[in-house]
């Protein structure tokens, strides 16, 4: 489309309702707070590697990578890493207005790992990942056009929202079992831009930014029993203490009634987000997977808002024949949170790996998310990964 002028929503009377009525604070907030055309304040999470996404991320607590469960470790040097493509596909939003643009998608940073060997069977581990991650520009005339009541309106949105956790950590072997801990520093930063264009008293950009960081934590566990031949069991379990965050950044807003400017700062309280996962191998080529965890809820101070109580499953299995160098892998997940806008979605995860001998590893994966919204049509999420794995 040549111009943000061809674009859909129903949002024309929800927005200009919700900034008449709504209570001054949440008028400010406007453009994360309208559920409608934003996602916040729930997320779901973003595999940190082509391996994970791979299994729709039943893997995540496994240990054998130290993102959700720090007790990885091994006898070797490790460095990996990966890119990100993401997309977001509103079907939502097109189903109800006319002319929409949902943009393209857009490449990120995945994450990167550092594991090396210490005295006394440990290993010390730095990594950084993106555990939510969500980027959207979309644009659209309101409604259908054929209600007389609802002038024709255009909207344009953005999103731009990343949290980052970087952590060091230590994991030690004690024969089966292997224990870890970390301690990790969460970045968040978000951005939100709505431009409504109606010619309209309300008419106009509103444009909310923060930014912040704070300090946490996660321990966990890997326990494996046989070896890499049929009939091995690892389990893994991670817990992590999710640390209050407070962001401050700005309010702007330019209508046609006039602009104004000022600070926001909010606050998300701490919470605590864990699981467990297990891998039986049935045969040398064949491993299933299944994965379990949960994130308590989580307010945003002075918003009205909650990051509410999040739970997963997930299944997955992977073939390997030991005598050729590729590894496929596939694995399907449902989410629920609730509080949100978004309160479930179902995943469906598929990579593919080669291995190029030398102890160096080529990963292809992605995930693909149905997510649902009460009462519209199902919107989806892509994230794609291209990593590598490195041991020394």
């Amino acid at each position: 489309m040549s111009d943000r002028l061809n674009r859909p929503g129903i949002l024309a009377l929800v927005f200009a309702a919700a900034m008449m009525s709504a209570p001054a604070a949440r008028a400010q907030l406007d453009p994360p707070s309208s559920g409608a055309l934003f996602g916040f304040p729930g997320s779901f999470a973003t595999p940190a590697t082509p391996v994970s996404a791979g299994h729709a991320l039943a893997d995540r607590w496994l240990g054998d990578e130290p993102w959700d469960d720090p007790a990885a470790g091994g006898g070797r040097s490790t460095i990996q890493g990966a890119m990100l493509y993401l997309r977001e596909d509103r079907q939502d939003l097109r189903a109800e207005n006319r002319q929409f643009d949902g943009g393209g998608g857009s490449i990120d940073f995945g994450s990167a790992a550092l594991g090396v060997p210490l005295p006394g069977k440990l290993t010390g581990w730095l990594y950084t990942y993106r555990p939510e991650v969500r980027s959207e520009d979309v644009a659209f005339y309101l409604g259908s056009g054929t209600d007389p009541l609802q002038p024709s309106a255009l909207v344009t949105a953005q999103t731009l929202s990343k949290e980052a956790r970087s952590g060091v950590g230590l994991s030690r072997g004690f024969g089966a079992m292997r224990l870890g801990l970390a301690i990790e520093l969460t970045q968040r930063s978000d951005e939100w831009t709505r431009t409504l264009q109606s010619g309209a008293p309300e008419s106009g950009t509103r444009h909310t930014q923060w930014d912040g960081t704070a300090t946490g934590a996660q321990l966990g566990f890997r326990w494996t029993r046989g070896d890499s031949a049929a009939r091995s069991l690892t389990i893994g379990g991670g817990l992590r203490m999710i640390p209050e965050l407070q962001v401050s950044g700005n309010n702007d807003t330019e209508l046609l009634t006039g602009s104004s400017d000022s600070s926001v700062t909010t606050t998300r309280q701490s919470g605590w987000e864990g699981g467990l996962s297990a891998a039986y191998r049935i045969t040398p080529e064949v491993r299933v997977l299944a994965g379990a965890g949960m994130r308590t809820a989580m307010d945003w101070s002075g918003l009205g808002l909650t990051s509410g109580r999040w739970s997963n499953g997930a299944l997955a299995f992977d073939y390997h024949d030991p005598e050729t160098p590729w590894t496929i892998r596939a694995g399907y997940a449902l989410d629920q949170q609730d509080e949100a806008a978004e309160s479930h979605a179902g995943t469906l995860g598929l990579s593919f790996g080669w291995d190029f001998g030398g102890g160096t590893v080529v990963e292809l994966g992605g995930i693909h998310r149905s997510i649902h919204r009460s009462g519209e049509p199902s919107a989806y999420q892509d994230r794609v990964l291209l990593g590598f794995h490195l041991t020394l």
